[in-house]
């Protein structure tokens, strides 16, 4: 190390202060550098200083306060999840509900008034063939759903078997 590696020893003084080992490259730097050397003096004496306050122990009181600030914390973090994820949802229902009305009145403007529920009917009964043939794919999907949904909750602890 050279003069110039005076900041690079900057981090490393604290730990050496307090007692882990300096490494041959930092011992040789701290042995050639007056500025170093005061530095690591004055944060040994400072270690020292600091090791002979006493440390009040804390009272149960404390512990308590701790504690529960931490449980409000994640609570607060979780609410904010929470409250997003239920502004998701209602944005995508309201998509679908948005969606919904904009084909229905497509749909409406297209053929006329009368015979918009005609044509609504044979689309709902279109989609429905088409869901009863993809039943075994739309099962498999929900299962495989249920089964992430219930692993995520079961290591979130929040389900016990």
């Amino acid at each position: 190390m050279s003069t110039n590696d005076c900041p690079a020893l900057a981090d490393a003084l604290e730990p050496i202060a307090s007692g882990v080992p300096a490494t041959p490259e930092q011992r040789a730097h701290l042995d050639s550098c007056a500025s170093c050397q005061a530095r690591l003096a004055l944060a040994m004496r400072l270690e020292r200083i600091l090791g002979e306050w006493p440390v009040p122990a804390p009272t149960p009181a404390f512990t308590l306060r701790v504690a529960e600030a931490a449980r409000r914390e994640i609570w607060r973090r979780e609410q904010v999840v929470d409250w997003s994820f239920n502004v998701a949802i209602a944005a995508g229902l309201a998509a679908v509900v948005v969606g919904l009305g904009a084909l229905a009145w497509l749909l409406g403007s297209a053929a006329g008034p009368g015979a918009s529920a005609t044509l609504v009917a044979d689309a709902v009964g279109d989609l429905l063939v088409r869901a009863r043939s993809q039943a075994m794919v739309m099962a498999t999907g929900s299962l495989l759903l249920t089964t992430a949904l219930g692993a995520w909750l079961w290591a979130e602890g929040r389900m016990r078997w």
